[in-house]
């Protein structure tokens, strides 16, 4: 009897059956990646691998430490389509073979007041690394993911924030320094497929959850899966209703994949969820979703008359395209608890 499939398996044969089409253009061509062994990119090199073989395509992976990826997903070791570089992003060495296709998503979220000339630099440097590849190997499309953070804050009367919104962020806070990296990652990749010929998406991200979702870093729907996986009581810090969506990784990743295929050269494109909820509200979802009994707290209490601040999604450009959100919250918080109490047993 074969082993049933968890849910990390089921969301990649929905994924496969929603691109397979699309994913012909690979057909003996190359694509490589950078920030392959994040979450977007965990996910991005498990749907390509489900088309690799058949099609003669192989991916060229840019990592630090391959080996940490390796030893967390031990079967990729077998993988004659998958290729690692190990390097830096911004000095990288490039792979001999002929490279058609570019999804650069390489960013370091660390300790933005600490650390922003890193952020800065790896973001500077790494997207004019990944850029000097692109002309030099003549590549035909490139993806940047980039970030709902270019937007700057949303203003509270703004229900979602369209990709022709002009907002930025402030210029003054260290705490800028991703954002601000995005947004001059954005014009270099631009300025480049333009001056070089080839095509240029971004995909702009706002929150996701799913399998693989850190559970311990500053995603606030991680951290409440994390508490109710161990059977804590989430504790909110703030008030609780600060306003957030939440895509579900697999309609994130058939997202990202049609982006580079389908999207329009020079076209940005909001990737998430349209269908905001305030943080209180997240957390007691989870906490009935996992079954585990645990209660919801805030430490402060909601200010009568102050506007919440709002981080939520317009998605029409993407709904142009033919995308959709096909797991609703309350769906992607089941599966998501579903997948880390399997990898428990």
């Amino acid at each position: 009897m074969s082993r049933p499939l968890n849910v990390f398996e089921e969301d990649l044969a929905n994924i496969s059956k929603a691109l397979v089409k699309d994913f012909t253009e690979l057909k003996n061509r190359n694509i490589l990646l950078t920030g392959g062994t994040g979450f977007v990119g965990t996910w991005l090199v498990f749907s390509f691998l489900k088309f690799a073989q058949e099609l003669n395509s192989h991916m060229f992976l840019v990592s630090r430490n391959p080996e940490n990826f390796l030893k967390k997903f031990p079967a990729l070791r077998d993988s004659s389509n998958l290729h690692f570089i190990k390097g830096d992003v911004r000095d990288f060495a490039q792979p001999p073979e002929d490279i058609h296709y570019v999804i650069h998503a390489a960013t370091d979220v660390v300790d933005e007041q600490e650390n922003f000339e890193e952020i800065l630099d790896t973001c500077y440097l790494g997207t004019k690394r990944v850029l000097e590849l692109c002309r030099e190997k003549k590549i035909k499309k490139y993806l940047y993911i980039s970030s709902g953070a270019v937007y700057g804050r949303q203003p509270p009367e703004m229900s979602d924030i369209r990709e022709d919104y002009l907002g930025a962020p402030s210029v003054d806070s260290a705490s800028s320094a991703y954002s601000e990296g995005k947004r001059l990652a954005e014009w270099l990749s631009c300025q480049a497929g333009r001056r070089y010929s080839f095509e240029v998406k971004r995909a702009r991200g706002f929150a996701v959850i799913g399998p693989h979702l850190a559970l311990d870093k500053r995603f606030a729907v991680g951290n409440f899966i994390g508490d109710v996986l161990n059977s804590r009581d989430i504790i909110i810090k703030g008030d609780g209703t600060v306003v957030r969506s939440y895509m579900y990784a697999s309609d994130m990743t058939i997202w990202l994949w049609t982006i580079l295929f389908r999207g329009q050269d020079s076209a940005a494109y909001n990737l998430g969820s349209d269908q905001a909820i305030n943080l209180f509200d997240l957390a007691k979802k989870v906490a009935e979703a996992s079954g585990a009994g645990v209660s919801v707290k805030r430490m402060k209490e909601p200010q009568a008359g102050l506007a919440a601040e709002r981080y939520v999604p317009g998605i029409s450009k993407a709904l142009g395209l033919g995308l959709g959100l096909s797991a609703s919250l309350e769906t992607g918080i089941k599966r998501t608890i579903e997948f880390f109490k399997s990898q428990k047993l």
